[in-house]
């Protein structure tokens, strides 16, 4: 996990936070991604620098990467509903497969609350 904190700090901006949230999940706080474009760029960079494998012991591991996107003020103005968006987002993204990224929508949100049900 080491070898990817390092590569995500590496393309992250100066100001924007990293976080582990998880066994392997990060959130990214970024003030630079205020639109959709600056979301996607640094999508690209995080996918871009999570590509390939990981050395552990004498083996490569690969690596697969799927990301939500949740935007501030648009989906909502409070941290924790923020997360909760950005992870049904990501959920939404793991179902095209490695590799993407999907941006919170209330159709996101209520797709996947329904298959809860």
């Amino acid at each position: 996990m080491r070898v990817l904190r390092d590569r995500l700090l590496a393309v992250l901006p100066a100001g924007d936070m990293l976080a582990r949230t998880g066994d392997d999940h990060f959130a990214i706080v970024s003030p630079d991604a205020s639109s959709a474009d600056g979301a996607v760029k640094l999508a690209d960079a995080v996918l871009a620098c999570l590509a390939g494998s990981v050395p552990i012991g004498d083996q490569d591991i690969s690596v697969h990467c799927n990301i939500g996107i949740a935007m501030f003020p648009t989906d909502s103005r409070e941290a924790e509903a923020l997360q909760t968006h950005a992870a049904l987002a990501w959920s939404a993204s793991r179902q095209t497969g490695p590799g993407g990224y999907k941006f919170f929508s209330n159709q996101i949100g209520e797709a996947i609350r329904g298959n809860l049900d």
